[in-house]
Parts: C-alpha cells; structure tokens; sequence
C-alpha cells in the first residue's frame, strides 16, 4: 500500500499539478492521506502567483540541515524557481480554484456592497495588505471592484489613484486574473471584460 501511494505520490508530481503559490493547506491534506504526512509549521512564501509543482528534492540550503522541498515554477516565468520546505509549508499553496468557484466568487462580489472606502490612506493601504495577504479570494476580487469604481471617479476629476492604491490593484489583478485565466481557459487579458460582461448579466 505504502509503494502504491508513493507511486501516486511520485506520478502527482512529474505531471506537474498546476497549484496557486498562495497557500498549501489543501495539498497538503490530499497528501496526507496518500503518504501518511502531515506538516506541523507554518512558513511564509512571498505570492508568487499561480505555479506548477514539478518535483520534489532535498537540499541542504544553510550547510547544516539537508531538508525535503517542495519545487515551484510561475507559470509567468521560464526560469523562475522557489524551493518550499515540506515540513513547514501546511498553509501557504493551495489547489487552484474551479470554475464553478470562480463563477460564484465574480457572482458574489457583483452582487456585494463595495469595501468600505479608507480615506486614510494609510488605513486604506493596510486594509488592502490585509486583504491581499489573505488569500480571501472573494474579498480580493470585492476589494479590486472597490479600486476600480474609485479609479473611475478619479478620471472624472482628471486624477488618478495614489501610488498605494495602484500598487494594491494591479497586485489583486495580477493574483486573480493568473489563476482566472487558467482555470477559465481565457487569455490573461481578457479576464476583465469577462468580470464585467458577467457582472452585467446579472443586473440585466
């Protein structure tokens, strides 16, 4: 039982299992009940966006402790790697989300009041950390909604958002719209008419 498991185990990972750099918990649970393992410790991954798992190997990073890694690719990035300890990793990658999921979140977030807007914006820019550092995706997407309505009344007004401000939105879009577009089978830059296109079935 335990070879067959580690067959499965081995064949999960050289078919490159398409996985977001978020957050592991959900993996990791698949796994354990495969292999028998289950992490105790939490470690922080800077976002690295949507990801294939390809392999697994030991490393030895600071000369004393040789430890089991997980490897990660970005999709973004050709050369791009980030190498994640096995053993401390129980809540920073999950399993993508399904479409099914992400038509309900767009849904949700269409039908929700806007974030309440921070005029301090250090307030403002602390609630969007937050948010962002959350992996809620369904406060991401209400948050990016937030941006985009506020962004839109600042043309009006001949401005623009403050840097924080875009720096948050371009970085929730850049979350969603990578795994959006995958799990969606669209191009990247296509992920925001088909927000709206949605959103507006719904209120017609």
């Amino acid at each position: 039982l335990k070879m067959k498991c580690f067959k499965h185990f081995k064949r999960s990972l050289t078919d490159s299992v398409i996985l977001s750099a978020h957050c592991l918990k959900k993996l990791l649970k698949a796994l354990q009940e495969e292999i028998g393992f289950y992490p105790a410790f939490k470690w922080c991954l800077v976002s690295a966006g949507v990801c294939r798992l390809t392999g697994i190997e030991k490393q030895c990073f600071d000369g004393e402790h040789e430890m089991d890694y997980f490897i990660l690719s970005p999709l973004h990035s050709s050369t791009s790697k980030y190498y994640l300890p096995v053993n401390k990793c129980s809540n920073k990658i999950r399993k993508l989300l399904t479409k099914d999921e992400i038509i309900s979140l767009i849904d949700s977030a269409a039908k929700s009041d806007d974030v309440c807007w921070q005029n301090n914006s250090k307030e403002r820019k602390s609630l969007f950390n937050s948010i962002l550092n959350s992996d809620d995706c369904e406060k991401m997407l209400e948050m990016l909604k937030t941006l985009h309505f506020h962004q839109e009344k600042q043309k009006l007004n001949g401005k623009k958002l403050v840097s924080s401000d875009e720096i948050a939105m371009k970085t929730a879009e850049n979350v969603l719209f990578q795994e959006f577009s995958i799990v969606l089978g669209i191009d990247y830059d296509s992920v925001e008419d088909f927000i709206i296109s949605r959103a507006n079935k719904l209120k017609s």
